[in-house]
């Protein structure tokens, strides 16, 4: 009986261990207005940047004291500097089979994903959906666009996700409901970001409420009584233009008629062309 209950166990484990990704940080200005198309506007580095594991947390990952706004001149940061958030998960699995006769048995099973219940802090993998539902409406036809509908994103999207989800509700959606139910969940997360201390995504969304319905975002903004954000500076940064080259999108401002030629470079390029197209053509 003993052997029966204590012998012919099997234990499956699945381990995985790995390190974050590199990753830099950028700063919300340029610090120099001369349209360079593959210069990042990255800080001035003052000290590592790196924290102790014992020190970080989702809000202070890294030292932002270690980095400053560069004006005037390229920032001395460098890629890849910072190690984002790494993986640790085990799965494990026991078994067991008790012989009820010699042709059935019963098995005794007991699985566990990520047994040692440890986070993984993912990075920006919501931006990554969100960019290949822009790029897929870039190369679609209109008739074969999916409409993108805010009350049915999912509970867990991110800041990244959903701007550039509206981008694209702002480029491909004409219908106005949409627009507007868009502008007024903009507008709502912005004021949570703001309060957050997210300033800079909090502008980015109010931008892109006001683009989506004027009338709308003016009305929502007056509702929950918010101050109308300034306009943004010659030399601020908007999140699309860390999407793709300036100098490309210029190149497409030509005004309302402006094409949309495809070529041999990047869909990057076709996405800054759409935007100064939409902005030309209001």
């Amino acid at each position: 009986m003993a052997a029966q209950l204590l012998g012919g166990w099997q234990a499956n484990g699945v381990l995985i261990s790995q390190t974050g990704l590199p990753i830099y940080p950028i700063q919300p200005t340029e610090p120099i207005a001369d349209g360079c198309p593959r210069c990042n506007p990255r800080p001035d580095r003052l000290a590592d940047g790196n924290l102790p594991s014992d020190q970080r947390s989702l809000q202070r990952w890294f030292d932002t004291s270690a980095f400053k706004v560069a004006v005037g001149h390229y920032g001395t940061s460098g890629r890849n500097i910072i190690t984002a958030p790494g993986l640790t998960n085990l799965d494990f699995s026991l078994f067991k089979n008790f012989y009820i006769s010699e042709s059935k048995r019963v098995q005794f099973r007991w699985e566990s994903y990520n047994a040692t219940n440890t986070p993984y802090f993912k990075l920006n993998r919501g931006a990554q959906r969100g960019l290949r539902v822009l790029l897929r409406h870039l190369s679609e036809a209109p008739e074969e666009q999916r409409r993108l509908d805010v009350h049915q994103l999912p509970s867990d999207v991110g800041a990244w996700e959903l701007l550039i989800l509206a981008l694209t509700v702002h480029l491909h959606q004409p219908d106005p409901w949409a627009r507007a139910n868009w502008c007024q969940d903009l507008v709502r997360r912005a004021r949570d970001w703001q309060a957050s201390g997210y300033a800079w995504l909090a502008r980015q969304a109010w931008g892109l409420a006001e683009l989506l319905n004027e009338a709308h975002f003016s009305a929502e903004m007056a509702r929950l009584e918010l101050p109308r954000p300034a306009p943004r500076g010659p030399r601020e940064v908007a999140f699309w233009d860390l999407i793709a080259p300036k100098p490309e999108w210029q190149k497409g401002a030509r005004g309302p008629g402006a094409d949309l030629e495809h070529d041999d470079r990047t869909q990057r390029s076709g996405l800054s062309r759409a935007v100064v197209r939409r902005y030309a053509a209001r």
